[in-house]
């Protein structure tokens, strides 16, 4: 469920601005996403990202979208945060 591709079109300069309110407002979400990135476990760190926008729906289906297309962007935004 969590990889379900949407209807969203990969903006990655939209993503950003999730991530950073993301990390902002809900580091833990982050810091498992992180994790699990580090870990080699994709899926497992998508689902941390989609639960830390709670009930933005906008920005859960931004994130499938920059997942489905080019993940290794998403992924590299959640790095930059964690030098």
């Amino acid at each position: 469920m969590a990889a379900t591709a949407s209807s969203s079109q990969y903006d990655i300069y939209d993503a950003s601005v999730h991530i950073n309110w993301q990390f902002d407002n809900d580091l833990s979400s982050m810091s498992s996403a992180y994790g699990a990135w580090k870990a080699g476990n994709e899926l497992k760190s998508l689902s941390s990202l989609l639960s830390g926008q709670g009930q933005n729906i906008n920005g859960m289906n931004l994130y499938r979208a920059c997942f489905r297309d080019k993940k290794k962007d998403l992924f590299d935004l959640l790095q930059g945060k964690f030098p």
